[in-house]
């Protein structure tokens, strides 16, 4: 079972997100680094067309993926499925059914989210609340006892390839204040914009997870960009 908090040497997990892999061979993709390196977490992204004008992986691909990475390799990670839809409520039994350890929710979705991660973690999945970066933090503490992590997006949620947004790295660090200040317990993780420039800074600031995309399967070699975020934060 994966850590999902900060490793007690104060290390930040770095979590290849697959939106911005080659998705026609998947296992291809990520042969590079789950050959060179033992990757305990990967990060899915579902997409309706509606929330967002994309579409990503389904959960039969995810359950494609999985049976080819334990035929492939001696270990195969957990996945985190981030649900970009209006209806979330319609799709995350078929991503719990095929093994999502985690399920992140939007904030800004159409069901009540309270009562939707009560189900989800009734499941025996994780549940984790999404932000979109137009989204105040203050706007969603109240909601945050009932999640075990808070995904805050550091870019327009759907495209892979941006910029980080500037205001990021604060609101991380208002997210973890909040969590000392009150007890609390959640994980917090960054997607989007992430890259060596930028990862100290939002480890720093006090994120546990790290999701990077195109900074890893866009680049020449997904290796050696991977294996630099990782030295980078201590892994």
């Amino acid at each position: 079972m994966v850590n999902f908090q900060k490793k007690p040497n104060g290390s930040v997990t770095v979590v290849p997100s697959l939106l911005s892999c080659d998705r026609s061979d998947l296992l291809s993709a990520v042969r590079p680094i789950l050959s060179n390196f033992s990757v305990a977490l990967m990060h899915v992204d579902a997409m309706d067309g509606r929330f967002v004008p994309s579409f990503g992986l389904c959960h039969k691909s995810l359950s494609n993926l999985r049976r080819a990475i334990e035929c492939s390799f001696a270990s195969c990670p957990q996945f985190a499925v981030h649900l970009m839809v209006r209806r979330p409520s319609a799709f995350w039994h078929d991503f719990a059914a095929v093994g999502a350890s985690e399920i992140a929710i939007h904030f800004e979705c159409d069901d009540g989210a309270a009562a939707l991660a009560r189900q989800i973690k009734s499941a025996g999945v994780r549940c984790c609340l999404a932000i979109n970066p137009e989204t105040k933090f203050s706007s969603c503490v109240h909601l945050l006892e009932h999640f075990s992590s808070i995904l805050i997006m550091g870019v327009k949620p759907g495209f892979g390839g941006q910029d980080i947004l500037p205001w990021t790295v604060e609101k991380v660090r208002t997210a973890a204040d909040h969590r000392s200040s009150c007890g609390l317990k959640y994980d917090i993780c960054v997607d989007g914009g992430v890259r060596c420039e930028n990862a100290a800074n939002l480890a720093e600031a006090g994120a546990d997870r790290l999701i990077a995309g195109s900074a890893i399967f866009r680049s020449s070699c997904q290796k050696t960009a991977y294996g630099n975020l990782v030295s980078l934060l201590g892994g």
